[in-house]
């Protein structure tokens, strides 16, 4: 099914083709010949090429280290880029400039005979990148000189802008050195001032401070050791020397030895001494000012010591009945003060103990932080000292940019790259075959003409009767093809429309049947008396009414004249049988129209033409009515309530679908019966539809006049 369905529509388009085969042909030779004309016409286009080569700089690389840098330093500029950049108007620009300056300069130059425009340039210009560091340019011009000249100056002035752009970029990279330089030395600045704060506030300079520092804590705490040992010992003393006195008994006389406030006092500044030369080992290095000095004080303190102990008497009143009482009691005296001096030095060795250990609980953030402070300096110091190495190729590379770009190879001389003449053709021809079969299948689409019974059946909504070939050029009399030549293919026609009518009408026979058309011109007074021809062939009685009183001519067909007629009889002058004409054919009689009236629609309207029409039915099996076009006048509206039918006329390739429709319309609104439409003047051709008809028909008149010979 799908496969007939596409077969179906290729015929179609086929058809379309071939229906309009000469507005295809028209437009096609047409187009080829304009087309060829132009083509060999078009001047020649020359192509010049010029290769520029980019170099990539090497001093950026190290700047790309540098976070700040990076963005401003780069590779180079792409392939792309660069083609981009010849194609731009700042080129564009500045060759035209040139070029015109040297035009000024040397007028008779080959290539510069006319001034150019950047848009000139700009046009002309081209550029393709081939390799990762190479970009070819094209200058196309209709002067081969002056795509040469395009082509090189483009070049020039590329390389130039890339010369431009290197020296920006140089200096650039130079200031923004110099100020990340400033940046970074107030940077520098702000640490070291960080750290010498800290520095200060910690009391920390180093990892050997921390060792010293850890030195003498542990110095102290070996001391508060012994003080406490030494204390606990004298305070045994004092224990056991106070039982041994209780054993002794009651003492008279016994005086309590007070404590020397001034060995006191000694062992005091003794104490705090030693603990301010822990200390000072700890902060500076053995052979320090501050270190001696407290050393000769502490030894001095001791010496103090030592001398007033053996200058120092206890006295003690003794009482001669028990001298060991009073031994034990001297000896008391004495442990009990060496006890007093300990647990004195014991509690202040343990402040400073405390307060030491409270600074090293605090050394490791210190220490972190100390370190922190150290690494940022160590940074800053490494980024300054690779921006002090990169300053000076900087300013040499402003001062002396390498270069970014050089000519690989310049344009010596253009080549034709244009017109391309056989591809041209070729288009031109497929332009133009493109262009008749288009305007073939527009036409088709916006052709509302009626061409076959299938477009008439749709424009109209009515029943098609048939179609009549076109008879060719006939005039006068020579257009009764049923009467002069009953063998062609337009009688067969003719006969076949007779038999449809006849099977139309068995279950509602007509005797009055009206012939009209939608517009003048298609061929309804042929029609009608053709159709009159063939009915009256068949032995039945048939009168053909000429009722266009406005342009009559059934008269001319028939050859009779029209003296007298319809209007005579309407008009009363005359008696029906007295304007009745005898034709050529058996059975068919002729009412010419007679002469013309002032009023046609009037008389048509009139009860006498109702009369008439009665009459001729009553005398004839069938008769047959030409009247004027629907759309035209109203003389068909006029008759259409007195005849049992109506048959519309239509001429293939001439009536739109509009028309039809409006026609139709009409004669309906009249309340007529319109039996169908008949399609007139048929071109029959190879590609017809019809084509097998007209073959047969063709076919069948030739072998009997080939019978006739014989």
């Amino acid at each position: 099914m799908e496969q007939s369905g596409r077969s179906r529509d290729l015929r179609q388009y086929a058809q379309v083709v071939q229906k309009r085969w000469k507005l295809v042909a028209s437009i096609i030779v047409v187009g080829i010949v304009v087309g060829t004309i132009v083509v060999f016409q078009l001047p020649p286009v020359y192509e010049a090429s010029s290769l520029v080569v980019l170099q990539q700089t090497q001093s950026p690389s190290m700047l790309d280290k540098i976070p700040m840098l990076a963005a401003q330093s780069g590779q180079g500029m792409a392939v792309q880029t660069a083609a981009n950049l010849v194609r731009s108007n700042v080129v564009a620009s500045q060759v035209a400039r040139r070029l015109n300056s040297k035009r000024n300069q040397q007028p008779q130059r080959k290539g510069l005979s006319q001034p150019l425009t950047h848009l000139d340039v700009l046009k002309a210009l081209s550029a393709e990148g081939i390799q990762p560091d190479q970009v070819f340019i094209h200058a196309r011009s209709t002067d081969r000189d002056q795509a040469v000249l395009i082509a090189n100056e483009a070049a020039n002035v590329f390389i130039e802008l890339r010369e431009r752009e290197a020296r920006s970029q140089a200096s650039g990279r130079y200031d923004a050195i110099v100020d990340r330089l400033g940046e970074l030395d107030k940077e520098s600045r702000r640490l070291d001032d960080k750290v010498t704060k800290f520095l200060r506030e910690a009391g920390v300079f180093s990892e050997e401070d921390i060792k010293e520092r850890l030195k003498a804590f542990f110095e102290l705490r070996r001391v508060r050791e012994e003080s406490a040992a030494a204390m606990e010992a004298a305070n045994e003393e004092v224990s056991k020397l106070m039982q041994r006195l209780k054993k002794e008994g009651k003492i008279e006389y016994f005086k309590v030895q007070q404590e020397d406030p001034a060995l006191r006092s000694l062992q005091e500044k003794v104490d705090q001494l030693e603990i301010d030369y822990i200390k000072a080992q700890a902060e500076y290095q053995p052979d320090a000012d501050e270190v001696l000095n407290l050393k000769d004080q502490l030894d001095t303190a001791r010496k103090q010591i030592e001398e007033y102990r053996k200058k120092r008497q206890i006295q003690v009143t003794q009482a001669e009945i028990n001298p060991a009482y009073a031994e034990l009691t001297k000896a008391a005296f004495e442990a009990q003060a060496q006890f007093l001096l300990a647990k004195a030095r014991y509690q202040r060795f343990s402040e400073a103990y405390g307060e030491e250990l409270r600074r090293l609980s605090n050394l490791p953030g210190q220490f972190q932080k100390l370190s922190d402070l150290r690494r940022q300096v160590e940074a800053l110091l490494q980024m300054r000292a690779l921006l002090l190495s990169r300053k000076l190729d900087a300013e040499i590379e402003k001062n002396a940019p390498p270069k970014r770009a050089i000519i690989g190879d310049r344009a010596l001389v253009g080549k034709v790259v244009a017109p391309r003449k056989p591809q041209l053709l070729i288009g031109i021809v497929a332009l133009s075959l493109a262009l008749g079969l288009g305007a073939a299948f527009l036409s088709h689409w916006t052709d509302t003409r009626v061409y076959t019974l299938e477009d008439l059946a749709k424009s109209s909504g009515i029943s098609p009767l048939g179609f009549i070939p076109d008879m060719g050029r006939r005039e006068g009399a020579q257009q009764l093809v049923a009467l002069h030549a009953p063998r062609s293919p337009v009688s067969e026609a003719y006969r076949t429309l007779r038999s449809t009518l006849r099977y139309s009408t068995m279950d509602r026979p007509i005797r009055t049947l009206l012939v009209t058309s939608a517009t003048e011109g298609e061929g309804k007074t042929v029609t009608a008396a053709n159709l009159a021809v063939s009915i009256a062939d068949t032995g039945k009685r048939v009168v053909l009414v000429d009722a266009d009183l406005r342009r009559p001519s059934q008269h001319v067909l028939f050859e009779k004249e029209r003296t007298a007629g319809l209007t005579t009889v309407l008009a009363g002058d005359l008696e029906l049988s007295a304007v009745l004409l005898r034709t050529d054919v058996e059975n068919l009689l002729l009412l010419p129209a007679g002469p013309t009236p002032p009023n046609p629609s009037e008389l048509l309207e009139s009860p006498q033409m109702e009369a008439v029409l009665n009459q001729l039915a009553e005398m004839s099996e069938m008769v047959i009515i030409d009247v004027p076009p629907v759309l035209a006048v109203t003389d068909a509206c006029a008759l259409t309530s007195k005849v049992d039918a109506v048959m519309l006329v239509v001429m293939s390739g001439k009536a739109t679908s509009d028309l039809i429709a409006q026609a139709v319309r009409t004669l309906q609104h009249a309340r007529s019966y319109v039996i169908g439409a008949v399609l007139n003047r048929v071109k029959i051709t190879r590609s017809s539809p019809y084509n097998h008809y007209y073959s047969y028909a063709e076919g069948t008149r030739r072998q009997r006049v080939t019978q006739r010979g014989r």
